[in-house]
């Protein structure tokens, strides 16, 4: 019993019974393994930080285009709206309309007149050639007859033949081309 009496025996006897070298070689592995996890996840950690700045970078850069976009979709909306303030779009409709209501007029008078000088050209083509004489009592022939209409064509389109030269009375009677050309078309006639 003395044994249990004396502590450093006691301790000492404790100790040598304890394999305390795989619990130090395990602590040192855990330690290690700890070390390496811990490094580990700060290398990670700062990854993952730079990534995040990249990405609020790039929102970043994204935010300011869209802003941009925003900005030139604005000005470009204020600009057309001017332009249709300027132009005045619903005058010009209304105008457009006009004209085209006049042109339809004009085209129908223009079929009118061409359909007048056709029943003209059918009378005069299907008149008794005997009944029809000049004041010489002449009879007036076929050929004469396609003349006066060609006449009659351009006095209906406002065009006159004067000194071998067409002429536009509506335009102040100005000749619509040169005399060689008017001259050719006197020939025809």
């Amino acid at each position: 019993m003395s044994r249990l009496n004396d502590p450093v025996e006691l301790l000492q006897q404790t100790r040598s019974n304890f394999i305390i070298e795989s619990d130090v070689s395990n602590i040192k592995e855990i330690k290690s393994n700890m070390r390496q996890l811990t490094k580990l996840m700060a290398e990670k950690q700062t990854h993952h930080n730079e990534l995040m700045k990249q990405l609020q970078s790039q929102l970043q850069r994204q935010q300011t285009k869209v802003q941009a976009l925003k900005k030139n979709f604005q000005e470009q909306t204020s600009q057309v709206k001017r332009v249709e303030d300027e132009l005045n779009i619903p005058k010009l409709q209304q105008d457009i309309d006009k004209l085209v209501q006049e042109i339809n007029q004009l085209r129908d008078t223009i079929q009118e007149g061409i359909q007048k000088v056709v029943e003209t050209q059918k009378q005069l083509l299907n008149d008794d050639t005997d009944a029809a004489h000049t004041i010489d009592e002449e009879p007036i022939g076929k050929d004469d007859k396609i003349r006066v209409l060609k006449l009659k064509l351009f006095h209906s389109l406002d065009v006159a033949l004067y000194n071998d030269q067409l002429l536009d009375l509506r335009n102040e009677a100005r000749p619509l081309s040169s005399s060689s050309s008017s001259h050719n078309i006197w020939d025809e006639l």
